[in-house]
């Protein structure tokens, strides 16, 4: 194990706290602006959250904490990851401190960098750490499960209880995208593991696709080899044997390490776990990276429902969209193509965020004394540029709310004056450093999110200051944070300043509509859409415009066509942005066809949303069979009687092949 190896370059999350190589790590104080600029303490006053809330700073000085869980007592254990980028030397420990924050003692045998998560479960703390699961005896660490397949890119990450019992966890993947290559070697752990890749859950067979590439393994001249996927690097094959003990997967087993079984497979790197109240899974993923044999662009940061079984689209879908589509290109590289012959249904995910801003943990609230209940809080820990290239926006330092109907989200905890639109102090949509608001004296890189055994504070986990520039990056120990927030009657001084409830740009992302009072005044100003309501007004909105988009395109009205998709396109908030963009195209061609392939396009993204917050009466989906040359297309309609907005020569062909009701 080298003491330097933690984030990945690629920030998907972080690579999972792991694996960054001398190409891409600098000395701690590497030089220019991250060695001259002084790092302030952390101060409530520069935290934001929103009316009614207040921060705090609760523990501070840590050396790159990743985790925070609390006893039944309310005693405290704080995760030291035990690995970082610099050349600083850490030891993966576990701290324990009494419900007021003094500092009791810690654990350092037996633990194996990065420390990912802990949790206490029926009165044990169980550990989760480089490819193992342990729990704690005492003073010992005691092994449960080992050999987990984490000497790649990502790790095994958040732990947590289900309603049956056992324990669940997220299993990252070896590599970005399927196949070990150069990428790997530059992680850093490609020499050390030479016949380490990617291993499926199931059998499968391959779609026959070999890469090439210079061999870094080889010593003196420039040797090239051909790797297929699910393959050791060189290696080739047209078929890969499942496993257990499976990459990008959520695994499932009782508390004493027994009954080690696959609950879900196909995710990249499910960093965040959480149940709802209801027992609901939930997952966090990170996306694809533009690097390494197969490199895939412009993919989004996932939030999943997880189904027993359910297959979520990794090596060959991305946010449930294949890897084929043109969005995916990467500028001046080939577009990828499928590596497995055959796919199971794909699950989409319930929301999508910017690329690269590293979605982390999170938890659900479970008893409303917080906030109310089923509520989610997720940690981003934020993108790296320049390393990660190109970036939207950033995304990270802070802490989102989620709604758990409509999944729209806004900003629970940041920094204060701090945006997210990628133009933001410190931040650019070019990719350049993030120095700016990498040493804020408010929240800085967020990664855990806990609240306290009586379910009346969240604990946020700050792994601490981390520059980024061209020379590489600095992570400076001792500037980790576990920033405590509780609820306030109103603003004193003492905690952090609040959010204007009516503005979108400080603290809600932009067209989100989530309090009762703002929804009942969109669904005012709405037309009556044939008895069709939604939990949501942004949902509703958007099915009101998509109809209108639909009528044009059946009446091959182009004009009125691109108007009712601009105001389609403006319905969706920014987590929405597939579908914005989608929308955008249509209000942008003067092309019927080009409109038309969009809109079904449109179609196939707005299924769940759709479908999983309708709340009154009835909608249909209708297909015609002769659309697109034979290769049929669908659309939603809210009256059975048939309108194809695909062909003018054939307005009536089509039938409804489902229909959805609450």
């Amino acid at each position: 194990m080298k003491p330097n190896q933690l984030l990945g370059c690629s920030t998907t999350l972080f690579a999972a706290l792991l694996a960054a190589s001398s190409n891409c790590i600098a000395a701690e104080g590497h030089g220019g602006k991250a060695k001259d600029m002084e790092i302030p303490e952390p101060q409530a006053e520069a935290a934001k959250v929103p009316e009614g809330f207040k921060a705090e700073v609760f523990l501070s000085g840590l050396t790159f904490p990743t985790s925070i869980e609390f006893d039944a007592e309310g005693n405290i254990f704080v995760a030291e990851a035990g690995y970082t980028y610099g050349k600083v030397d850490v030891t993966p420990r576990i701290i324990r401190y009494d419900k007021s924050g003094e500092r009791q003692g810690e654990i350092t045998e037996g633990l194996v960098g990065p420390i990912n998560d802990l949790l206490w479960h029926d009165g044990k703390l169980f550990i989760s750490h480089r490819g193992k699961i342990s729990v704690l005896e005492g003073e010992a660490v005691k092994d449960l499960v080992t050999g987990l397949p984490s000497d790649g890119d990502h790790h095994n990450n958040q732990i947590v209880a289900g309603p049956d019992g056992k324990l669940y966890f997220g299993q990252g993947v070896a590599t970005n995208s399927g196949v070990v290559g150069k990428d790997n070697a530059n992680m850093g752990w490609l020499k050390d593991h030479p016949d380490f890749h990617d291993v499926p859950a199931k059998d499968i067979k391959l779609a026959g696709k070999t890469f090439t590439t210079e061999n870094p393994l080889a010593d003196g001249e420039s040797d090239k080899v051909e790797t297929s996927a699910f393959h050791p690097f060189g290696k080739t094959g047209d078929s890969a044997s499942g496993d257990t003990k499976a990459s990008g997967t959520i695994l499932r087993m009782n508390t004493d390490g027994s009954g080690l079984e696959v609950f879900a497979w196909g995710l990249r790197n499910p960093y965040g776990l959480s149940f709802s109240p209801d027992g609901t899974l939930f997952a966090t993923e990170n996306g694809f990276d533009a690097r390494g044999s197969r490199p895939i662009a412009n993919d989004k940061e996932d939030l999943y429902k997880i189904e027993e079984g359910g297959w979520y689209g990794w090596p060959d879908f991305g946010s449930g969209v294949p890897v084929t589509d043109a969005r995916f290109k990467p500028e001046g590289k080939p577009q990828a193509e499928f590596l497995m012959a055959e796919h199971p249904e794909v699950k989409q995910p319930i929301a999508t965020y910017a690329g690269h801003s590293a979605i982390a943990k999170m938890t659900i609230s479970e008893d409303g004394g917080f906030a109310e209940k089923g509520k989610m809080f997720i940690a981003f820990f934020g993108h790296m540029a320049p390393m990660t290239g190109k970036v939207d926006k950033h995304g990270g330092h802070r802490v989102i709310m989620v709604d758990p109907v409509s999944f729209e989200s806004e900003d629970f905890l940041t920094q204060k004056d701090h945006g997210h639109s990628g133009e933001e102090k410190g931040h650019s949509s070019e990719g350049k450093s993030n120095d700016g608001n990498a040493a804020s004296a408010g929240p800085r890189r967020l990664l855990d999110v806990q609240f306290s055994p009586d379910g009346k504070e969240l604990y946020a986990v700050d792994y601490g200051v981390m520059f980024v520039d061209e020379k590489g990056i600095t992570a400076k120990p001792e500037t980790g944070v576990v920033w405590r927030v509780s609820k306030s009657q109103a603003a004193d001084g003492n905690g952090a300043t609040h959010g204007d409830e009516n503005t979108d740009g400080d603290g809600k992302e932009k067209v989100g509509i989530d309090s009762s009072k703002e929804v009942k005044e969109m669904k005012k100003e709405l037309p009556a859409r044939a008895d069709t309501g939604f939990k949501d007004g942004m949902t509703g909105k958007v099915f009101h415009n998509y109809l209108h988009v639909r009528m044009a395109l059946a009446n091959a009205d182009t004009d009125e066509a691109k108007k009712a998709a601009g105001n389609l396109a403006e319905s969706f908030t920014e987590e929405r942005a597939d579908m914005k963009a989608a929308a955008s195209k249509i209000a942008e061609s003067d092309d019927i066809g080009v409109q038309r392939s969009q809109f079904q396009q449109l179609t196939t993204e707005l299924e769940m949303l759709f479908e999983s917050n309708l709340s009154e009466g009835i909608f249909y989906k209708q297909q015609c069979p002769m659309a697109f040359d034979g290769k049929g297309g669908t659309w939603f309609s809210d009256v059975k009687e048939i309108n194809n907005p695909y062909r003018d020569d054939m307005k009536t062909c089509g039938s409804v092949v489902k229909t959805y009701k609450p």
